[in-house]
């Protein structure tokens, strides 16, 4: 796999595809409108000539997310795929479908569930009993023998619980990746609200900074003082959106990132993968926090620390 990411790098072909295999979801979070526009979707064949181009063009990485994966019946075989095809393969999910369907994702090799805070929190922000159905799912995962770490969105609600939820973490011998809510992720009914104050959220980030040798958490130290720039992070320029990694909706269109998608994106479908990419807009924004994103840029950037810790999270 390394032979093939240098490869990749040399031939510009990006490391990284996250696929939104689905808008669909089994929960309404209050943050996000997503499933109010389900869209296409492509099949389970038309996933596996995409995935099966951009493998062959030299993509070790791929990132499977929504929506919910989940609720996709064809999840396994498309895991299968991937992994057949020479992917390191990761689902973000809520986890409230994962006790039932655990057993089928063998060969995944990290699953990532979003944990929004303690369970009156969580519970506010994305359902009556999603925080339990989480729960299970994490102990059905790691019964399972399938590596799990937990994503927990910052916001106004969970900022002043985060030592709660690092205890709650450690108990379950997991880590945790955090990342700032921001503006062009909210939807829904809270909106603005959710932002956390920035002061406030700047503190917090310095203790974690100051403390993250006793704290489990899984994202590095680089992303966490990029954090320190909340909420303006225009002035960062070490983005690989768009060259170390794109996104594919799930209608089979690829964009920069899931944040960068402007009207007429290249279908793969259509073009195929290596046209589409020639095809790809140019990233033109200001700047995020976005955990996946400024992670995955700082390692392909070769920054040690985040190699490091990406190597620490996944083994």
């Amino acid at each position: 796999m390394a032979a093939r990411a240098a490869i990749a790098l040399v031939r510009g072909v990006p490391l990284a595809l996250g696929m939104m295999i689905t808008n669909r979801c089994n929960l309404r979070c209050a943050y996000c409108s997503i499933p109010d526009d389900p869209g296409e979707e492509m099949s389970t064949l038309e996933v596996f000539e995409t995935l099966g181009q951009f493998a062959r063009l030299g993509t070790v990485r791929l990132g499977l997310s929504g929506g919910e994966p989940l609720v996709r019946e064809d999840l396994p075989a498309i895991v299968r795929y991937a992994r057949d095809s020479g992917m390191y393969v990761t689902i973000n999910t809520n986890a409230s479908l994962l006790a039932e369907r655990a057993e089928e994702l063998d060969g995944v090799d990290l699953i990532v569930v979003s944990i929004n805070g303690t369970q009156s929190v969580h519970d506010e922000l994305r359902g009556e009993g999603s925080f339990d159905a989480a729960m299970e799912g994490i102990e059905a995962a790691k019964k399972r023998g399938l590596k799990v770490v937990t994503l927990a969105v910052l916001s106004r609600k969970n900022l002043h619980s985060l030592q709660e939820m690092f205890e709650l973490i450690r108990r379950m011998g997991l880590k945790m990746y955090v990342h700032p809510i921001t503006e062009c992720e909210i939807s829904g009914e809270l909106g603005p609200e959710l932002l956390p104050d920035v002061d406030e959220f700047r503190a917090a980030v310095r203790d974690m900074i100051e403390r993250r040798d006793d704290l489990p958490l899984a994202s590095s130290t680089p992303y966490l003082q990029h954090m320190l720039n909340y909420p303006d992070y225009s002035s960062w320029r070490g983005c690989k959106a768009g060259r170390g990694f794109v996104y594919m909706t799930p209608d089979g269109c690829i964009a920069p990132c899931h944040v960068v998608m402007p009207a007429g994106l290249p279908s793969v479908l259509t073009l195929g993968a290596k046209n589409a990419m020639a095809k790809l807009p140019k990233v033109s924004c200001d700047g995020c926090c976005i955990v996946p994103m400024v992670e995955l840029s700082l390692i392909i950037s070769g920054h040690w620390q985040a190699v490091k810790q990406a190597f620490r999270v996944s083994g």
